[in-house]
């Protein structure tokens, strides 16, 4: 079982643009302990914290709720994230879409926030499935809902990509491309930044996700940052961020 504080449970607000102008960095809150009570009330930056995993195989979805406690003070802006995992080997059976949809909307079920975003490193055999799954979502939500992707960085860097198919748009309101963790894509997706001084994928643009511990140069034109860190939160390293310079 884990822990909420009570802020974050309650009414939602009536509309999550009410939320979006004003909060530009994202502290992304994995599956650990947090306290985030020192950001304040502050609205220019929210918390996006992983509420759900949910492990896809054959002919199953299986859900992991978030075990570990997350405190935030009532006035922070707040995005509720889904993991989702296929283990390697399994092929998603089309039947499984139908759970996997609800199994995703529910995460926002409690909470009072109406942003969603789904994070899944599709392999490029299940971005049809992906697809079909996000305008599945897409409609099963309220239309006030905000809902956003994380995108690997080498998708971003892929022209053209699925991410910017103008035959099949994608129905999400951001995506997030992940400039950390990137295996064999390292070295080839930071001398893409550094020669174009961002991805030339459109969809990847406004956007930008890196770690603490891997800090990467923010394009211009970046609107909203999300931070990922290795390890809990503290005021320390939040002020250490290098996104408060930023024109």
């Amino acid at each position: 079982m884990w822990l909420l504080s009570g802020a974050l449970l309650g009414a939602r607000p009536a509309s999550p643009e009410a939320v979006r102008p004003e909060t530009t960095v994202w502290l992304w809150a994995w599956e650990r302990p947090e306290d985030l009570r020192f950001l304040g009330g502050r609205k220019d930056v929210g918390v996006a914290y992983l509420a759900r995993t949910i492990v896809v195989d054959t002919d199953t979805v299986t859900v992991r709720p978030r075990r570990n406690p997350l405190h935030v003070e009532g006035g922070t802006p707040l995005t509720v994230v889904v993991r989702i995992e296929v283990p390697r080997g399994h092929v998603p059976a089309p039947h499984t879409l139908g759970d996997l949809v609800h199994q995703t909307t529910m995460a926002l079920d409690g909470t009072r926030s109406t942003r969603l975003q789904v994070d899944f490193d599709a392999r490029a055999s299940e971005i049809p499935y992906y697809r079909e799954l996000l305008t599945r979502v897409r409609a099963a939500l309220p239309k006030a809902t905000w809902l956003g992707i994380t995108a690997l960085a080498a998708w971003c860097a892929n022209d053209p990509s699925w991410l910017s198919d103008p035959s099949l748009p994608l129905p999400v309101d951001d995506v997030v491309p992940m400039v950390f963790s990137m295996g064999a894509d390292t070295s080839r997706v930071r001398a893409w930044l550094a020669v174009r001084g961002g991805f030339s994928v459109p969809a990847c643009h406004g956007d930008f996700g890196f770690s603490s511990a891997e800090p990467a140069p923010i394009p211009d034109g970046t609107r909203v940052v999300h931070v990922f860190s290795p390890s809990p939160w503290t005021r320390e390293a939040f002020l250490k961020l290098p996104v408060w310079n930023r024109p």
